[in-house]
């Protein structure tokens, strides 16, 4: 085999795909490796393709789930993609957990980043 086929490479949608992928494992554990990786899965994406629309929303919503996700502890009628689905949010069944506090409605919450 030659030197060039033993680097691994993923396209930059990819890339930003698995950004996706490890910023909701972290949502989910709150293991900080996964949102370090879901990190540089952004990078490696924006650092390929800084134009193409597929990719930048992608590394949106990894940006979203890592800085302004929602936890809930229970299927919600709710759509949103800040909202992950997790075992335990520290709050009452069916309350959302954001930003260290407890809220009733999703309405109530005011984003941080935008």
């Amino acid at each position: 085999m030659e030197d060039i086929t033993n680097i691994p490479y993923l396209e930059p949608i990819s890339n930003a795909e698995t950004a996706i992928f490890f910023s909701r494992l972290w949502n989910i554990t709150n293991d900080e490796s996964y949102k370090s990786l879901s990190l540089k899965g952004a990078m490696s994406a924006l650092g390929a393709s800084t134009s193409n629309p597929k990719v930048l929303a992608r590394i949106s919503i990894a940006y979203m789930k890592l800085y302004e996700s929602i936890k809930a502890n229970q299927v919600l009628n709710i759509i949103d993609s800040r909202v992950e689905i997790v075992k335990d949010n520290n709050c009452e069944k069916g309350k959302l957990y954001y930003d260290g506090k407890c809220y009733t409605s999703i309405h109530e919450i005011v984003p941080k980043s935008f």
